[in-house]
């Protein structure tokens, strides 16, 4: 049985505010500032060491692969990898706080590679990190023509995001929309995005904190929502026959010809809000991944690893992956191995049959 969608489309009208100037060099509309005048808010990335071996220890936050098949890795206390096939390259992030979280890791169409740290933006250029500042703020009034190439990365509570067009990056404040689900008014910014999904068609899909799914379509944006929808959306992922899979802290829905179908309802959680023993349910999913059969992967935050596959769901049993119930990352490679990385810092690759673990210091293999 599938729930019908909340469709409300929004409008928008002209205002451009500029945040204030900063000492800066330009270079093809690229604004990219100098250490000696970056603002608090920005950071650079600076390379410390290479190896052929696996270093990291602690959170893995995200896994990504880039058009050249280069797997970057992005850590919460760590810095940033880079795993080429062969060596592994390590980035700190200059912060006098000792602040190493990587947010988010997008490439643009010009084949930059773009890294988000609880500090700014920052972009790889030759070689180097160099921090990337928001040079203008509009509010939610602002016509947005958002183009297939385009960028976005979630960032404040209001509702907002920054949105890279390969030359400017600009802070956005999206409308305003309601949540569906009773339980959630007393939230003051329910369009708060928790998660972003720029499809292969250059939609936009954002996942909010209690309005559903957004999707930016035709200079204006759908609201796709439900009761069960309206919980904060951890991921979003366009499988290989185009349908949107969509996340939240309570299930897994698929999204297809206007209408919301539930993978698999949460069955009551125990006091401690880990899912019931025995009871079969898919919950606080954090990232979603299809591997070369066509089998779409679930990580969860404290459940594991779960597959479907033609209308099968299945947990995977403790004893076939790696240590670690605490999913971050899965991501699939050019050689058709599944990354997967966990809140305790391992490392996992699967090829379909078989789990191995990456070595990494001072961690015990499977």
């Amino acid at each position: 049985m599938n729930n019908k969608i909340i469709l409300s489309s929004v409008s928008t009208l002209v205002l451009l505010l500029f945040l204030p100037s900063y000492k800066a060099e330009t270079n093809d509309r690229l604004l990219e500032v100098e250490t000696s005048s970056s603002p608090s808010h920005c950071s650079y990335l600076t390379q410390y060491t290479m190896d052929t071996n696996y270093q990291f220890v602690r959170t893995i936050n995200l896994l990504y692969k880039d058009s050249k098949g280069t797997m970057w890795i992005g850590s919460e206390f760590e810095g940033l990898c880079k795993y080429d096939g062969q060596v592994y390259t390590y980035y700190s992030i200059k912060d006098k706080k000792g602040n190493q979280s990587i947010l988010d890791i997008q490439e643009d169409a010009k084949g930059c590679i773009l890294v988000q740290t609880r500090l700014g933006i920052c972009r790889l250029r030759e070689g180097v990190f160099v921090p990337v500042l928001p040079v203008e703020r509009a509010d939610s009034c602002t016509p947005w023509i958002s183009a297939k190439e385009d960028l976005c990365f979630k960032t404040g509570i209001k509702g907002e995001i920054y949105r890279w067009n390969g030359s400017v990056l600009t802070h956005h404040y999206l409308p305003s929309f309601n949540s569906p689900n009773e339980e959630k008014k007393h939230i003051a910014y329910p369009n708060q995005v928790y998660s972003t999904l720029k499809d292969q068609q250059g939609n936009l899909w954002l996942g909010t904190m209690a309005a559903g799914v957004l999707q930016y379509q035709d200079k204006s944006f759908i609201q796709i929502a439900s009761k069960g929808l309206a919980h904060t959306v951890n991921s979003l992922f366009k499988d290989s026959k185009d349908r949107l899979w969509i996340a939240n802290n309570e299930s897994v829905f698929l999204y297809e010809n206007q209408n919301i179908f539930p993978v698999l309802k949460s069955e009551p959680k125990s006091k401690q809000g880990v899912l019931s023993a025995g009871k079969q349910s898919l919950a606080k999913v954090f990232t979603i991944e299809e591997d070369k059969s066509g089998a779409i992967w679930f990580g969860t935050l404290d459940s594991g690893v779960w597959r479907y596959k033609e209308g099968q769901l299945s947990q995977l049993q403790s004893n076939e992956y790696p240590i670690g119930k605490d999913v971050r990352s899965i991501e699939r490679d050019n050689k058709g191995l599944l990354w997967i990385g966990f809140a305790n810092g391992a490392l996992c690759t699967y090829d379909g049959k078989t789990f191995k673990q990456i070595n990494a210091r001072e961690m015990d293999g499977c």
